[in-house]
């Protein structure tokens, strides 16, 4: 099994309001974020702020526009399960020279519910660079 990949938690099933067992989700893997995977980021965001779909969207392409160092995520990571986006680490990477360290700005981030004890995973991969300081300077309301 990979770093980056687990299996469904060994607990027991809580019981359903119908009374049988509820659904347990399944095995979640972390990945770099693609373009193609915009949309669905956009989607999941949405869902889990109280910004509008236009937040995301617009804040997704200024990603999108600004060039991430070689080598380095463009956008982030994602939590996928099932062929589903359950999770999203938006990451900002940035290189001042060339021989600067990459510095990068760890911004919004949401998992689904019933995804949430993969959370740590999608922190651990978003973070795990050695050779990268990490910070957040990204605004929110108090």
């Amino acid at each position: 099994m990979s770093a980056s990949e687990l299996s469904r938690p060994a607990t027991k099933a809580a019981a359903s309001p119908r009374g049988g067992p509820a659904e347990q989700p399944g095995p979640a893997r972390c990945r770099e974020i693609r373009p193609t995977d915009v949309e669905e980021v956009v989607d999941l965001l949405t869902r889990g702020f109280g910004q509008g779909r236009d937040h995301w969207s617009r804040s997704l392409k200024r990603m999108a526009d600004h060039e991430a160092p070689a080598g380095f995520p463009q956008y982030g990571y994602l939590l996928e399960s099932e062929g589903g986006t359950v999770g999203a680490l938006l990451l900002i990477f940035a290189r001042v020279g060339e021989s600067a360290p990459v510095r990068c700005n760890v911004s919004s981030w949401y998992v689904e519910p019933a995804f949430r004890s993969y959370g740590p995973l999608l922190a651990r991969c978003a973070t795990r660079r050695k050779d990268v300081t990490y910070f957040n300077l990204t605004p929110a309301p108090p």
